[in-house]
């Protein structure tokens, strides 16, 4: 279900009438005075214990005119009682016992000069136990105003019923997160536990009201609006059942972000979306190091090619979130170019404007012209290079432009590098480019085989790697948007084969992993990524068609037969390939023997023969170059 989070503008005694904002400011001002007589006199009580001597109580009368005045003067000049209470803070606290003080000292120094004689008898605990009464008092009615404030406005305002699924850390900073924002719509009746012993407990003194199986009754007695799913550490079958029992209610579904948005502070309640088909994978949640990704490109000139695409756009808006200095983004569609250029410069949380510098240039990577030109006029520092064609149907009916792009073009890039000095080049690779029988896994593996050669150039100081791959849920063109547009116009599910299945990733982790792997980097490492498990093409559209409500028969699904160049399952690594772990579990990197002799001189071949349009040679050579090592 959709519904757009409505807004509010709040209307205070700001916006109301001169005069009366005047008798205001003189009613605190009253206050204020008040507070500091009777927090004077019951410095005395306290220090007298409740039997104040008269010779003190005379001293008490000589003095209060003294230390009322100076703290009035006082207030007036700190602009203490012009400040607006229902907004109440610490820093307004912290004004208030600089205020004390201040004042406290002034006065007992015009009390000095005026009544020597007298001053000295008045005992110096009066005025440190008056200090504490002073600032417990001005610093209370200011934050009592605001409690009951807020209080009345939160009983008032009419707000929906939400229940929180989730327990755990993720589900307390969302709670946070919305009882701090003063705007918001929602009312948490109760946070919804994996476990049956912790219904009764209270999270910030909101009350544990069941498990995930009480959730249907819970939201016809509540009157729940809304259910957000807050959970972080949850089995695939256990999210699959808190989504499929939560979408059943009929109450609006949102899920949360990630526990490390909202524990870096990075969360609004923008950031709460509906439910999408990757919530569905069995993805384990990943810890990143962010620090290191920061370090690594905070303040930094980085260039993405294909920037437009999905992965490339993905990687300009997380790069965003570690402040580089300047992004530069290159593709070759210009409707693509203006999207991104128009979704990073009107992120929310992204860095403060003008902090980074955007600069978005259409240009082919096949021109290395064009390229020269970029890298001259910028002090490139990282690349990361997502320009390619992807598609493996397409590229076999046009090889010529797939070599001219992803082999040629990868080739520009990497020269480029190494001419302007690039410190690091991240290099996007696919597992199509393990034992390739595509022509687009073959271009693949031909860029792996580049990383290798320009690593073994001693001369050049720049760092190469790869990152290797499966299918990306959310990329253009994907399984996954195909059976979705599908579904919608009623159509049958295509499938090639019965037995097809692919690894699958949510394009936010392959993002972040992509970072963290080019974080990693030394030089010359194959990165991969840790898919999980394959998954059926078939098991997937029977997945696909329940998340939206439709129950697959057998004649629903039409089986089409593999396509050129396809397999009927993908692999991460080649039995000539060693698996290494890194220090992240989620990356793994590619230890192999290989004979790089020759090799950049068969793919310059193969070069020459796309730009001749050699279709036949230039294919033959490069199938050639990449069955060399096998």
């Amino acid at each position: 279900m959709n519904e757009p989070m409505e807004k509010e503008t709040l209307v205070g005694f700001d916006s109301l009438s001169s005069p009366f904002n005047k008798i205001l400011l003189w009613v605190k001002y009253l206050i204020d005075t008040a507070l500091v007589i009777l927090s004077y006199w019951l410095s005395y009580v306290i220090r007298f214990e409740g039997e104040i001597p008269a010779e003190s109580l005379v001293l008490f009368k000589k003095t209060i005119v003294i230390f009322a005045v100076c703290f009035f003067l006082c207030d007036y000049f700190f602009g203490l009682a012009k400040g607006i209470w229902r907004y109440a803070s610490l820093r307004d606290i912290e004004k208030t016992g600089v205020f004390v003080l201040v004042s406290n000292a002034l006065s007992i120094c015009m009390a000095f000069l005026l009544l020597h004689s007298a001053i000295v008898k008045i005992p110096r605990s009066v005025y440190i136990i008056n200090f504490f009464i002073l600032f417990l008092s001005l610093s209370g009615v200011r934050l009592s105003y605001r409690i009951i404030f807020d209080k009345l406005k939160y009983l008032n305002k009419a707000r929906e019923n939400v229940l929180i699924v989730g327990d755990q850390d993720i589900a307390a900073s969302l709670q946070y997160t919305i009882l701090k924002n003063d705007s918001h719509q929602f009312r948490i009746i109760g946070f919804i536990t994996f476990q049956k012993h912790r219904v009764g407990d209270t999270i910030n003194a909101i009350p544990v009201i069941g498990t995930i199986g009480d959730i249907t009754p819970l939201v016809k007695e509540k009157n729940i609006r809304y259910i957000f799913i807050a959970v972080d550490n949850a089995s695939n079958e256990e999210m699959k059942k808190i989504i499929k029992i939560s979408q059943a209610t009929g109450a609006f579904v949102r899920m949360a972000p990630s526990v490390v948005d909202l524990v870096d502070g990075k969360f609004t309640l923008k950031g709460l979306r509906e439910i999408k088909f990757e919530d569905y994978l069995d993805r384990k949640p990943v810890t990143f190091d962010v620090e290191k990704i920061k370090d690594t490109f905070y303040g930094k000139t980085i260039m993405v090619t294909g920037g437009g695409g999905s992965i490339g756009a993905s990687i300009c808006k997380e790069l965003l979130k570690f402040s580089p200095r300047k992004l530069i983004v290159l593709d070759i569609s210009e409707t693509n170019l203006f999207r991104i250029s128009y979704d990073l410069t009107h992120r929310e949380d992204a860095t403060a404007p003008g902090e980074t510098e955007i600069l978005c240039k259409i240009v082919d990577v096949r021109s290395k012209q064009a390229l020269d030109k970029i890298f001259s006029a910028h002090s490139v520092e990282y690349v990361i290079h997502a320009a390619a064609l992807k598609h493996v149907c397409l590229c076999e009916r046009n090889p010529i432009e797939a070599i001219l792009t992803n082999v040629c073009g990868t080739l520009n890039m990497m020269r480029c590098a190494v001419e302007f000095g690039v410190k690091k080049f991240g290099y996007i690779s696919t597992d199509k480019a393990v034992d390739a029988t595509s022509l687009m896994g073959a271009t693949k593996r031909t860029g792996e085989l580049l990383i290798k050669t320009f690593s073994n150039n001693a001369a050049a100081t720049t760092k190469f790697m790869a990152v290797r791959f499966g299918n990306v849920i959310g990329s253009s063109g994907n399984v996954i948007e195909i059976f979705t547009q599908q579904l919608q116009k009623g159509e049958r599910l295509t499938i090639t084969d019965p037995q097809m299945s692919r690894y699958f990733m949510s394009l936010d982790e392959a993002t972040k992993l992509i970072l963290q792997a080019i974080s990693l980097g030394e030089g010359g490492e194959i990165f991969v990524l840790n898919m999980g498990n394959p998954v059926k093409i078939k098991d997937l559209a029977y997945d696909i068609a329940l998340f939206y409500g439709k129950h697959l028969k057998e004649d629903d699904i039409v089986y089409t037969g593999k396509r050129e160049g396809e397999k009927i399952s993908e692999e991460l690594f080649n039995n000539r390939e060693k698996k290494l772990p890194t220090i992240f579990a989620k990356i793994f990197k590619v230890e192999e023997d290989l004979n790089l002799e020759g090799i950049l001189e068969q793919i310059q071949h193969v070069c020459e023969s796309g730009l001749h349009y050699d279709e036949e040679a230039a294919k033959r050579l490069l199938f050639a170059l990449i069955k060399r090592e096998a």
